[in-house]
């Protein structure tokens, strides 16, 4: 059975410890813990024997688990296709080995369209015909802005040539 200390006696310290192994900057982490922001002290206490060792115990009883978990997923996933074949049950097996490949991250749940400068990322059609829409009416938007630009510059020219005397053609590509 695996030892594990009830943590820090101090519960801002504790706190402290538990806020950096989560990811918190140390200046973060210390408002975090209670104390008043100051970058120094945070600094110190972030160097502190029993804070350095708290924060590795916390974190390297968390990647245990994380890959604990993932390798117990695998093994039942595994377990429950050698079931299925024994029991002459392919889609069990199938189903089996596709949580495999999700669990490993192999196989993802969201499909990419690609054909352009930012693929689509979507879960579902319905998910795709969406973003395409929402996409098409930006471009739309950007389209009727250049145009009434367009416009704008034609009949500014218009009015200059009028002033002035004689015609002015303004000239888009």
């Amino acid at each position: 059975m695996e030892h594990v200390t009830p943590g820090l006696k101090n519960a801002r310290q504790e706190r402290f410890a538990q806020a950096v192994a989560s990811g918190e900057t140390l200046t973060k982490a210390y408002v975090t813990a209670g104390y008043v922001d100051n970058d120094s002290a945070a600094s110190k206490l972030g160097r502190h024997p029993a804070i350095v060792a708290r924060v590795a115990e916390i974190t390297g009883r968390g990647a245990e688990l994380a890959a604990f978990t993932v390798a117990k997923a695998i093994q039942e996933f595994e377990e429950a296709r050698l079931l299925a074949k024994a029991n002459e049950q392919p889609a069990a097996m199938v189903s089996a080995t596709t949580g495999k490949c999700k669990v490993s991250g192999l196989l993802s749940e969201y499909h990419v369209l690609e054909g352009g400068h930012n693929p689509i990322k979507v879960d579902d059609a319905k998910d795709a015909r969406e973003e395409i829409e929402r996409r098409l009416a930006g471009i739309a938007a950007r389209m009727s802005e250049q145009e009434s630009t367009r416009q704008r510059i034609e009949t500014g020219a218009d009015a200059l040539g009028a002033l002035r005397g004689h015609s002015v053609e303004a000239k888009f590509l």
